[in-house]
């Protein structure tokens, strides 16, 4: 049954109560808020009050006015995988709002999401850019022996910045090599493998450095900032990026760069990209696609033994 009309203000905090009640993680809704609140305005910007005044029609028209808005100060225009992402969490508000009847009719059947270009990933360390980074913690004592069993365990693994900050001491299993990553994106606990070099370094941290850095506050997280606390986002980014800087390596992103380099690395030395996918923690294998078309060096090998023009000379 159909229920009461409401306004697009109330539909939106009904939509992201329900999204809490569905254990979606707080940072999912919070992205989903920003994006819902940039489509508030421009609804009050065009007299849309109630959530049925919503058509398919005023979903195109807001569509093509988020491909011609600039960013204040800096007048950018917003990329096409931001415009997607706020355009589709308000096909997915008004989605679930139908599905909760509140709306008799989805007004989102006929609307279409802007298309993603298909991006290489934006870079990878190679061995020599690694050894150059990791041989820059030497020079900062207890804390750079922290730091380099962040990096190694980055490079080992590929996770992501937000697993690693919340990795506990008992979620590395130091003689089977595997780490234990709960409640990783999506709230999906996985295990996967870690070098024996990486565990050999955080080994170290723990024995050595971490009791130094802890407090009552640290409770069991692995990697500790220099206040004894888990390290936030920003830190990591800020710790990743120094050493990448301090090494002379000009290439951009910080713990991405670790994660696009594992997945390279294994991908050039002849790993199934569903292995590859279970290691970067992807839902979906289209994620991890992308690496197929950065692994350069298979396809020179196999470019230099089969096509007639590169193997003259031989």
């Amino acid at each position: 049954m159909l229920k009461s009309p409401v306004s697009l203000i109330d539909a939106v905090d009904i939509y992201l109560n329900d999204c809490l009640g569905r254990e979606q993680s707080l940072r999912t809704v919070e992205g989903k808020t920003s994006a819902l609140l940039c489509f508030l305005r421009w609804c009050e910007t065009h007299k849309l009050i109630q959530l049925n005044d919503v058509q398919d029609d005023h979903l195109e028209s807001c569509r093509h006015w988020m491909r011609a808005y600039r960013i204040p100060y800096s007048g950018k225009l917003l990329d096409v995988a931001t415009r997607r992402n706020k355009l589709t969490a308000v096909k997915v508000f008004l989605v679930r709002m139908f599905e909760l009847s509140y709306l008799s009719e989805d007004p989102t059947l006929r609307f279409k999401l802007p298309r993603l270009p298909r991006r290489l990933s934006k870079g990878f360390l190679v061995d020599v850019e690694i050894d150059a980074i990791f041989k820059q913690t030497a020079m900062h004592g207890d804390i750079g022996l922290r730091d380099r069993a962040i990096l190694e365990t980055y490079y080992a693994t590929g996770i992501r910045r937000a697993e690693l900050g919340r990795l506990k001491l008992n979620d590395i299993d130091f003689e089977n090599f595997v780490v234990r990553i709960e409640q990783g994106k999506g709230k999906k606990d996985r295990v996967i493998p870690i070098a024996k070099r990486a565990c050999q370094w955080v080994t170290q941290y723990v024995n050595n450095v971490r009791p130094s850095f802890a407090i009552f506050a640290s409770g069991s997280v692995l990697f500790l900032n220099n206040d004894g606390l888990p390290f936030t986002d920003r830190q990591l980014t800020a710790l990743v990026s120094k050493y990448v800087r301090r090494a002379g390596v000009d290439k951009p992103g910080a713990c991405n760069l670790y994660r696009h380099t594992t997945a390279t690395a294994m991908l050039e030395n002849g790993a199934d990209i569903r292995y590859i996918q279970e290691q970067l923690g992807h839902a979906d294998i289209s994620t991890t696609q992308v690496y197929t078309y950065v692994t350069i060096g298979k396809l020179k090998e196999v470019y230099h033994h089969t096509h007639p023009a590169a193997r003259e000379g031989e």
